[in-house]
């Protein structure tokens, strides 16, 4: 594998992502990291092959994205770790960027500024107008999504919880355990493009797992309830639809609303079925 000047180990974790890989890869290998792991989950395509072919190391985990995250994180060697997935396309400047940010402003994890990679539909123009940051960056901030830069030893010291396998949010665990830990996060300025989805089928897959993960958060985290339904039923179908209005982009309030109200029932039956389980005794 071409071993590049900064460093860092990055982590791609993959699933059947062979439309998708490639470009990943170029793009992270322009930024020069000492490293990139690819750590797939069970794919049937040609994701490995793809990946194996422009020299990245390729590990194989148990499908799930915390426990590939965890394998990946374990796997790496270098000072700091990068988890990127198979969907982004980074700047070219982007890991050097963030690397000195976060020294810079002592940070523990920085994510990049995302934008919308190339959108042509309603709804990857309506998820690009969610990405606006108005505040100066870098930032400091509590929840942490991807691409972002962390420092291995925090990052090994926290951990992924295999309990969000399958319904997502591990990173907003990962982000709530770095906040309680006393970690310091923050927001970047390094760019980073990324593939949303193109319909309705795409975001109400994506909706739902983010639904029940929701659900799984609140189970380990009680004390976040209000603030995860405040967010699903007054954040995006009101906060965020009023913005758009005012800012002249009526036309996205559906899919605010949508986000919300497909988040939350997909969230209700998990939480309660969650709070069965383990009060009977299952797991």
């Amino acid at each position: 594998m071409t071993k590049g000047n900064l460093p860092i180990s990055v982590n791609v974790c993959t699933l059947n992502e062979e439309e998708n890989i490639e470009g990943c890869i170029r793009c992270i290998k322009k930024n020069g990291p000492f490293e990139l792991i690819i750590i797939d989950g069970g794919s049937t395509d040609k994701t490995i092959q793809i990946a194996e072919k422009l020299r990245a190391k390729v590990i194989k985990s148990r499908k799930g994205l915390a426990s590939q995250r965890q394998a990946g994180i374990d796997a790496s060697y270098q000072k700091y770790i990068a988890l990127v997935d198979a969907d982004d396309r980074l700047d070219k400047d982007c890991l050097s960027t963030l690397l000195n940010e976060l020294e810079e402003n002592g940070f523990d994890a920085i994510q990049a500024l995302n934008f919308a990679y190339k959108p042509d539909t309603y709804w990857e123009r309506a998820m690009a107008s969610t990405l606006v940051i108005e505040s100066p960056l870098p930032m400091s901030t509590i929840m942490v999504g991807r691409p972002a830069l962390y420092r291995a030893s925090s990052i090994k010291k926290v951990g992924f919880d295999s309990f969000f396998d399958g319904v997502g949010c591990e990173d907003t665990d990962l982000s709530r355990a770095f906040e309680k830990m006393g970690f310091k996060q923050g927001i970047g300025t390094g760019k980073s493009y990324r593939k949303h989805g193109k319909n309705l089928k795409d975001n109400l897959k994506k909706w739902k797992k983010y639904g029940r993960g929701d659900a799984h958060f609140v189970y380990k985290y009680p004390e976040r309830k209000r603030s995860i339904i405040w967010h699903l039923l007054i954040n995006y179908p009101f906060v965020k639809s009023y913005r758009t209005i005012v800012t002249g982009e009526l036309k996205y309030v559906t899919f605010f609303i949508l986000t919300g109200l497909v988040r939350f029932i997909n969230f209700l039956p998990e939480f309660i079925l969650l709070k069965f389980k383990y009060r009977m005794g299952f797991k």
